[in-house]
């Protein structure tokens, strides 16, 4: 069994509205689906989403959602790993609070962050590598969590040597307390091939009873998709070079629109917010998407 961890929402009391943003977690709900697809037990705990009306005050921030301690009574006591999402840089403070208090109370439980490599609000994990293992974390994983987060799960599970798990790249991890790291080389080429977010792990319901999201929305139910992946442009203001090298890559209209048809069908969901970092960098492609969904007479 892996559990897989959203954190709380974490506002800034004296700037509620830009921090006050929700997102929901669609890199997780990625992993989730490989997790799965792979034959592994998953389950998740959103410590926000759980729970999104809860919330305590802690110097200037006001954090939402489950307590570190009611997150960590709901961990499976047959769990083989904990993995947290570093969803967006205004979250970290929620980050190093599960973190601490699940190394506290579980502390034989491997702990592992994932980067999210697909969002301008998401931050750099290479860069605060230490300050996250000192919280507790065993193992930091940069890039794309896909392929190598199940690598290391696979090593983890087998008991591999830390020389061994070097070999991963995009791995970070304390050895005798020295700070071992090979950062990401690959990407994922073909898009196409990843499963579908697993988006009936999640507590959806909480999400659209809230009635308020990253953009605005006019069904009583919506879901995130992720069409695309990076940036071709290198602004320097933006953390995507960084995570992508500034390169962009693509899924198919066909795979899109298959995204949507399922979820349409599964969820009952007409609107779709798409939360690529630059959707439209192909004018052919964006045609394609809209023509597909107009051959299939999808009502979205």
């Amino acid at each position: 069994m892996i559990t897989l961890v959203n954190p709380n929402l974490v506002l800034q009391q004296s700037d509620m509205f830009t921090t006050g943003v929700v997102y929901m977690p669609i890199g997780l709900a990625s992993f989730a689906g490989v997790i799965r697809n792979e034959g592994i037990k998953c389950s998740v705990i959103d410590a926000f989403g759980e729970d999104p009306n809860q919330y305590w005050i802690d110097g200037d921030y006001l954090f939402r959602g489950l307590t570190p301690s009611q997150l960590t009574g709901k961990v499976s006591p047959d769990t083989e790993a904990v993995v947290l999402y570093a969803i967006n840089l205004t979250y970290h403070r929620a980050l190093i609070n599960i973190t601490q208090k699940i190394h506290e109370c579980l502390p034989k439980t491997p702990v592992i962050v994932m980067e999210n490599t697909q969002a301008v609000t998401a931050y750099s994990l290479r860069n605060i590598m230490d300050e996250i293992l000192d919280s507790g974390v065993d193992f930091i994983v940069t890039g794309e969590i896909e392929d190598r987060g199940i690598e290391l799960i696979k090593a983890l599970r087998n008991s591999s040597s830390n020389d061994e798990i070097l070999k991963i790249d995009g791995i970070g991890f304390r050895d005798n307390n020295i700070t071992q790291y090979t950062a990401p080389k690959r990407k994922i080429e073909n898009l196409d091939l990843l499963p579908l977010p697993a988006w009936d792990l999640f507590p959806l319901e909480n999400y659209w009873k809230l009635k308020y999201a990253h953009g605005p929305f006019e069904t009583k139910r919506y879901l995130p998709i992720l069409t695309s992946r990076g940036c071709p442009y290198s602004c320097k203001f933006c953390v995507i070079p960084e995570t992508n090298d500034s390169k962009w890559r693509y899924r198919s209209a066909k795979n899109v629109v298959d995204e949507m048809e399922e979820h349409f069908q599964k969820f009952n969901v007409s609107e779709f917010h798409i939360e690529d970092v630059n959707p439209t960098v192909s004018d052919k492609r964006t045609r394609e998407i809209c023509e597909e969904i107009i051959r299939r007479g999808l009502d979205i």
